[in-house]
């Protein structure tokens, strides 16, 4: 696949990955100097689809701009390419996506687990706030990036995003009665039964990934149907009951049982309650340790006094 011809402000480098909507490519502002990853639309035939998918990309775009968050990818800039499709640039985040982690080396620590839930809880938190709801978070979004002081999460992807204020052309267009938007393993029951998602869909599917960063796989799987019917009607494992041997603490097991409760009224009801019952949790620590700032040597010399101030005139 050969790189696209960009608008004059970008030079492509190489291609990142591709998926159903289209590929991401790893860019060069020219203008600002930086490297950024570029999301292009694929190329649609039909009409309807293409509108519909256009309608998404920009619904992206307008997501991305309302949100500002160190756990939430930024998004710069967007328009269209020369050849007719849309592009998005946003923030190039190097760092495995959380599905990689897990493919690699299978369960987390307790520790990094808790410091990765709170972090994904705070960025949702912003994000409903702000009036969005992301509707389809999972591992493969999710990425865990070097920073300065350890490692930090960030979310990104919001091209399900449903905004709740305003939009209301938009959200007509897309949010046809009984469709499902996201990935079945980590759908909430009401999206699953087609039902319109709030805030609390994304709590639920918080619960799907913190069981799977805990277990090593998400709670429920297998064929689309009966997988639906598992979100809607079958209970969860217990965490520490499918691995006993991984010290999962107590109060851990029903932060993810309460995130995956059927009835929307008995989820937390925002990030905000779920991140501060994770960092009561036994060996919680934050991902990041900011580096402690060096002392000053004995022979560092400081003025005795300030200056006296001269008198009033």
């Amino acid at each position: 696949m050969g790189l696209p011809e960009l608008t004059e402000q970008y030079r492509a480098k190489k291609l990142l990955g591709a998926g159903a909507m289209g590929e991401v490519y790893l860019i060069e502002n020219l203008a600002a100097n930086r490297l950024e990853a570029m999301k292009v639309m694929k190329k649609i035939e039909d009409k309807h689809e293409r509108e519909m998918a256009q309608a998404r990309f920009k619904r992206e775009s307008r997501a991305g701009h309302r949100l500002s968050h160190q756990n939430i990818v930024p998004t710069y800039d967007g328009g269209e390419l020369p050849d007719g499709r849309l592009y998005l640039t946003m923030e190039y985040i190097e760092g495995p996506s959380l599905a990689a982690l897990l493919h690699a080396r299978g369960p987390l620590p307790i520790s990094m687990t808790l410091g990765v839930l709170a972090e994904i809880a705070d960025a949702l938190h912003h994000a409903h706030l702000a009036g969005v709801i992301h509707r389809d978070l999972k591992p493969h979004n999710l990425m865990l990036a070097d920073h300065p002081d350890g490692k930090i999460v960030k979310m990104l992807d919001f091209g399900l995003a449903k905004i709740l204020f305003g939009d209301l052309k938009e959200s007509m267009v897309l949010s046809v009665d009984g469709a499902v938007f996201g990935t079945p393993q980590y759908m909430s029951p009401e999206q699953c039964q087609g039902k319109p998602p709030d805030t609390r869909s994304d709590i639920y599917a918080v619960g799907c990934i913190a069981f799977e960063l805990l277990v090593g796989e998400p709670p429920f799987k297998g064929m689309i149907a009966p997988l639906f019917h598992a979100h809607i009607k079958k209970p969860p494992r217990v965490p520490s009951e499918v691995e006993p041997d991984a010290g999962i603490p107590r109060a851990l097991d029903e932060i993810v049982l309460t995130c995956l409760q059927k009835d929307t009224e008995a989820r937390f009801q925002n990030g905000a309650a779920r991140c501060a019952a994770l960092q009561h949790v036994p060996g919680y620590r934050p991902l990041r340790q900011p580096k402690p700032t060096p002392m000053p040597s004995a022979s560092t010399s400081f003025p005795k006094a300030f200056p006296k101030a001269s008198p009033k005139r």
